[in-house]
């Protein structure tokens, strides 16, 4: 028994102009033409300061707020510059930082910042 092929219109599941099997040269065996895989492609490139901040502060679920005043604080703005600069009273601010110290589980600026 043999088997013909006749001309075959493009497949729309993306295997091209022929069906995903192949009579081969038996036609009681048929062959599975599997798709090509994907293709992929990575780049890798070093990671910011801005995206390592950012980062830590999701992993520590710090408010918006608390993350201002962190950034703030980074760049060397004690309390009461810190007050100003976020528009709030310096009890407030130590109420912030308290909180920052019991989500990252740190006991001081030095140590949150190092």
């Amino acid at each position: 028994m043999t088997t013909r092929t006749t001309g075959l219109a493009p497949c729309p599941t993306g295997f091209g102009s022929a069906p995903p099997w192949d009579a081969g040269r038996s036609s009681r065996a048929l062959r599975w033409k599997a798709p090509a895989p994907p293709q992929v492609a990575i780049s890798l490139r070093a990671i910011t300061t801005k995206e390592i901040f950012d980062i830590l502060c999701r992993a520590h679920d710090l408010t918006r707020r608390e993350r201002q005043l962190v950034a703030l604080m980074l760049a060397g703005l004690g309390t009461d510059q810190l007050a100003r600069a976020l528009y709030i009273s310096p009890y407030t601010v130590t109420d912030h930082l308290t909180a920052i110290f019991a989500k990252t589980g740190v006991r001081s600026r030095r140590e949150l910042t190092s």
